[in-house]
């Protein structure tokens, strides 16, 4: 279970957790996800609370973590998440910049009441 109102405003600001090595990973409940703007345009920060307590943001900066990021929505919220930094990957073009690679993967949704609809399993993004 999240953070109350009051631990979430009484608390520190989330820490931005930027991976340096491939195979590094996150994963915790999704406490908040929030539009922002960048100089590269609108990008979505997942802030994160792990089961050992820590609070962190992590931003959808480069092409494909964005695109994870943008099918996030704020259904999401309280859904577990796993965030793993894959490592920077060649180019498919030739003369292309590498890239970052990432991997997300969503806990099951919550149940859905009778009637209502489909019970999806993990969702890779």
């Amino acid at each position: 279970m999240g953070r109350s109102l009051e631990e979430r405003i009484n608390g520190p600001e989330p820490e931005a957790w930027i991976p340096e090595e491939a195979g590094e990973f996150i994963i915790g409940e999704i406490e908040e996800i929030s539009d922002r703007e960048g100089d590269y345009g609108p990008y979505k920060v997942v802030t994160i609370l792990t089961s050992e307590g820590d609070v962190l943001n992590v931003a959808g900066f480069g092409t494909v973590l964005k695109g994870k990021f943008d099918a996030l929505t704020d259904a999401d919220c309280g859904r577990q998440i796993a965030v793993k930094f894959l490592g920077e990957q060649p180019s498919k073009k030739p003369g292309g910049k590498p890239y970052k690679n990432w991997n997300v993967t969503l806990s099951p949704r919550a149940a859905v009441p009778a009637g209502g609809g489909d019970f999806p399993a993990d969702d890779d993004i």
